[in-house]
């Protein structure tokens, strides 16, 4: 289960728009509910606040923010190398 600082780490990164790639990683991974349907919204929202545990769930919303964090590095680190070089 996550805990309300991870929750607080993790927001700024996911944004508000993260379960659909969270449901997205979770359909590539065949991974579904007890009803062998695909986890909707609202119990990914459940999980991501720490109401719940779920360690698929978990561990698809942790693939997901480290995507997005690697994503955000890359732009971070391109940005830097484009708008900071010295004219030759």
């Amino acid at each position: 289960m996550f805990t309300k600082e991870q929750t607080k780490v993790m927001k700024p990164v996911l944004g508000r728009r993260y379960t659909a790639d969270v449901l997205a990683v979770l359909l590539s991974k065949g991974v579904t509910s007890r009803k062998n349907a695909p986890y909707n919204a609202n119990t990914i929202r459940t999980i991501f606040n720490g109401e719940e545990g779920n360690l698929d769930i978990e561990e698809a919303i942790l693939e997901v923010y480290e995507t997005r964090r690697a994503k955000i590095e890359a732009i971070e680190v391109k940005k830097e190398t484009l708008l900071n070089t010295e004219p030759a």
